[in-house]
């Protein structure tokens, strides 16, 4: 008889919700983003989690986070909570995300200086993913640091800033993410 650990069974859930939602990453219709997917979820699968014995994590007990079940499918909610914290950044460019998805209704990204380009990155794959495709996944270090590898698997959208030689950005850029 086979006996798995909560850590097994975690790892098992995420590679099950990224399989069942394939369909959510396959709107973007980009090979080389859906290769980078699963070349990420391989390590994920080949790192695991990491635990107290690992130097880097040995202060960090993950194992209440591994037993809650995080979906996909939740849609954003904004309530008066949400409002009350982004009275904080007004005159600001802002992006926020709630819940890990864009929510460009909450969001201050025009009027931009000459030189700024601020998006998000579903839109900017959308628009043009030549300007992301030599950027994204190259900073996080999928082959050794397991929740890089997974924040990978999953990635659908997230901040795109490009600041260009010589824009002078005068106001402050915030990026508001909102669990």
């Amino acid at each position: 008889m086979h006996s798995s650990s909560p850590e097994t069974d975690s790892l098992n859930a995420y590679v099950v919700l990224h399989s069942e939602n394939r369909a959510l990453f396959d709107q973007q219709n980009n090979d080389w983003l859906e290769n980078l997917r699963a070349s990420s979820l391989d390590h994920f699968q080949n790192l695991g989690f990491p635990s107290t014995r690992n130097e880097d994590w040995k202060y960090t007990d993950l194992r209440a986070m591994l037993r809650h079940r995080f979906s996909l499918n939740d849609l954003p909610v904004a309530d008066d909570a949400t409002e009350d914290l982004l009275k904080n950044f007004q005159d600001t460019h802002r992006m926020v995300f709630i819940d890990g998805e864009f929510a460009p209704a909450h969001s201050n990204v025009d009027h931009l200086e000459p030189g700024l380009d601020i998006s998000n990155i579903a839109a900017k794959l959308e628009a043009d993913p030549d300007s992301i495709r030599q950027h994204l996944g190259s900073c996080a270090d999928i082959d050794q640091k397991a929740f890089a590898a997974l924040n990978t698997a999953f990635i659908k959208d997230g901040a795109f800033i490009r600041i260009y030689k010589g824009c002078q950005v005068e106001k402050p850029i915030d990026l508001v993410f909102i669990a």
